[in-house]
């Protein structure tokens, strides 16, 4: 694409999220966009298909940042126990700091559930396998309770920190976001105090 052409879908994106983050998906249209980033709404749909193309590509965006973000947490962090309380109990916290579409996206599940099923899919998949690889190196530094199944473990907890039920219906407010963010350092601490060896 052309420099220009880049900074148009630029300044649409750029736009798109502002208008976003202040009213929603429902209450934007393509009109609100187009007026906000200075362009045409035809301009819009040669770079968008829809608004849901937009907010899609957005929510992406945010996610790959939050998820950056957590790896270089891990990644900085020294010690196994350090690294699990990161990934267990700060990936909410993260992804409402760094990835409010996403959290938004789930209040508007009937919306958006198809388009980004794969994602959390992928996403789930990578979280237990991060969080595999390291009771598997907690296990083999003498960390954890030699009675610990792994695999069970990390399919209860995957369930528990990431609300992977369609039967659980959560209104992600920020005060519920909150009060799951410090549940969640709460549970994390529960959770390693039942399988660290004393």
């Amino acid at each position: 694409m052309a420099e220009e052409t880049l900074e148009k879908k630029a300044a649409i994106l750029s736009a798109a999220l502002e208008i976003f983050n202040h009213f929603g998906y429902e209450k934007t249209s393509m009109n609100d966009i187009a007026a906000k980033a200075g362009v045409g709404k035809g301009s819009i749909y040669y770079y968008f298909e829809s608004k849901e193309d937009i907010y899609i590509e957005l929510m992406n965006a945010q996610l790959k940042d939050a998820m950056h973000h957590l790896e270089q947490l891990i990644e900085n962090e020294t010690e196994i126990i350090g690294k699990i309380r990161l990934l267990m109990g700060h990936v909410v916290e993260i992804l409402n700091q760094k990835a409010p579409l996403f959290l938004q996206a789930l209040n508007n599940s009937s919306i958006f559930l198809k388009r980004i099923k794969d994602f959390i899919k992928n996403g789930i998949e990578e979280y237990k396998c991060t969080l595999r690889n390291l009771m598997i190196a907690g296990k083999e530094q003498g960390l954890f309770r030699d009675d610990i199944d792994i695999n069970n473990s990390i399919d209860a907890l995957t369930r528990w920190f990431m609300l992977i039920d369609e039967n659980i219906v959560i209104d992600l407010n920020p005060e519920t976001i909150q009060r799951i963010i410090e549940d969640d350092k709460h549970l994390v601490e529960l959770i390693l105090w039942g399988i660290v060896k004393r």
